[in-house]
């Protein structure tokens, strides 16, 4: 189960179960790179993804410095952001 809240033109509140056991709350916003950061808040991990044209394969990557990157968690946010960008992204609210 996926729910996406937009909250505004520039701001989406994430509440998943992916189906592995897990839940992730996430804030999404824009980055001024380019893309949108999706913020996990239980742990404080913070990705960078870009949507391809093949919304199957993300860009995405862990930003952060002080810990190692978790490769089930990575799975997870990938379809998360996925379904994220398969309903318009910021475009649906």
């Amino acid at each position: 189960m996926i729910r996406i809240d937009i909250v505004g033109d520039f701001r989406a509140h994430i509440d998943a179960q992916p189906g592995d056991g897990t839940r992730y709350h996430l804030h999404v916003i824009p980055d001024m790179y380019g893309g949108v950061l999706a913020i996990w808040t239980s742990t404080g991990d913070v990705y960078r993804v870009f949507e391809n044209s093949n919304r199957d394969d993300l860009d995405i990557k862990h930003l952060n410095r002080n810990c190692d990157e978790n490769k089930y968690t990575r799975k997870a946010i990938i379809k998360i952001m996925s379904q994220f960008f398969n309903e318009g992204g910021f475009k649906n609210g």
